[in-house]
């Protein structure tokens, strides 16, 4: 069980973006995004972000949301049905490193010196209305335009049929799906959704360094976007370049705005509640 600390409120977390949330924006034309961009913060508090994020544009008080972010400390992320083995759960203690269940599907994701997207947005836009992997490879096409700016030969993987011996591997890195980004066949990108009627939420995460705790966990990490980009090029600069890309291939206006109060208030009591739990 992941226990958050009492340095790790999510109303410290909120505090970095505003001292006033604003009124809800309206969601009537969906062109028009909101941008948030987080500092590094813990790892049930970025996901309990992401699920207030989710459950008030389900509720019809916020736009589509692009929030970027990154960790305060490296963190292990699992998806909503995983179970973990008993040994790796173990390693992962002993290294200190937290256990957190996301709210989408997928495999474990070990974050460390990275760069998280999550998306939350309506089923029934035109961009996203072609279901789970229809909506995949819209995004990709975005993320990728992205990393081609900033000088990356990537591409996304088209391949349905994953090989046989990482069917039922722990690790999101060590398989690669259809419409994820590869570079040279190596995934750097690794994401997962999940869907409801009329909305759906969509996480990822691009490594930006390789992980020395990776190596220690037997954990694959095969390319890093460092390994591909001028050592001068800063996070901003990535942020920048993708969120630019994003806009400008799938025709989106994006807003930079913070948490509503009622998000700050929704992802506080996620912190304080079972949800946490990585057994589920």
């Amino acid at each position: 069980m992941v226990v958050p600390s009492p340095s790790d409120p999510i109303h410290h977390a909120a505090a970095l973006l505003s001292a006033e949330a604003p009124h809800a924006p309206s969601v009537t034309q969906t062109d028009r995004w909101r941008l948030i961009i987080h500092p590094p913060q813990s790892a049930i508090v970025n996901m309990a972000i992401d699920a207030a994020i989710a459950r008030a544009f389900a509720a019809g008080l916020v736009p589509p949301t692009l929030r970027l972010y990154s960790w305060s400390h490296p963190s292990f992320s699992i998806g909503r049905f995983q179970k973990l083995d008993p040994l790796l759960v173990a390693q992962l203690q002993h290294y200190g490193i937290p256990i957190v269940r996301r709210i989408t599907g997928g495999r474990g994701v070990l974050h460390d010196q990275e760069l998280t997207y999550s998306i939350v947005a309506d089923t029934q836009n035109v961009r996203f209305s072609c279901g789970l992997r229809g909506t995949f490879g819209t995004i990709a096409t975005g993320l990728l335009a992205g990393l081609k700016m900033l000088g990356v030969a990537a591409e996304v993987h088209r391949s349905r049929a994953p090989g046989r011996r990482h069917l039922y591997g722990p690790f999101c890195f060590d398989h690669i799906s259809g419409d994820e980004i590869t570079v040279g066949g190596k995934k750097l990108i690794g994401s997962a959704q999940r869907r409801w009627s009329r909305h759906f939420i969509q996480q990822g995460s691009l490594v930006l360094f390789r992980s020395t705790h990776a190596e220690r966990l037997n954990m694959p990490c095969l390319v890093a976007l460092h390994d591909l980009i001028p050592p001068q090029t800063t996070l901003s600069d990535i942020q920048t370049t993708l969120v630019n890309m994003m806009a400008e291939t799938l025709s989106i206006r994006f807003d930079a705005g913070p948490l509503i109060e009622e998000e700050v208030v929704d992802a506080d009591l996620v912190v304080c509640g079972p949800w946490q739990d990585h057994q589920g």
